[in-house]
């Protein structure tokens, strides 16, 4: 391992005439024969992406119940490279969980607003997560 990470450190941090020889040396290390090299040394050398991070819960709010509509205003907008944890959930409803044994507490309080407050519900049985904008 040390014989990778030293021409990389030096072609990272090295005076301009240690680059050549150092990608020099780490092209001799890889092998000409594998295809992948350059693609290898990008991924090594290229700044990591610093995209932001977003959580997109299930509220009320932030889902449609049995349609998607395409002109419906997005929930979120993001830029390429954004990272998003969506939330999901069950479509079972919150009384019919509480009859199959499910105690009131490990219901999802999320799923319990959602059958509380929408009202709005297409043709479908599914909750399904609104449209997010790159």
């Amino acid at each position: 391992m040390e014989a990778v990470l030293e021409p990389l450190l030096f072609f990272a941090n090295g005076p301009a005439g240690t680059q050549a020889t150092a990608l020099k040396s780490l092209m001799r290390f890889l092998g000409f024969h594998l295809p992948i090299w350059p693609v290898l040394i990008y991924s090594l050398l290229a700044p990591a992406a610093s995209g932001a991070d977003y959580k997109l819960k299930a509220t009320p709010a932030t889902i449609a119940w049995g349609y998607y509509w395409s002109a419906a205003k997005p929930v979120l907008h993001i830029q390429s490279g954004d990272t998003v944890e969506i939330q999901t959930l069950l479509t079972n409803s919150p009384d019919r969980l509480a009859a199959a044994g499910v105690k009131p507490e490990e219901i999802e309080a999320e799923l319990k607003a959602i059958y509380a407050e929408v009202k709005d519900k297409g043709p479908g049985g599914h909750i399904l997560d609104r449209k997010s904008v790159v």
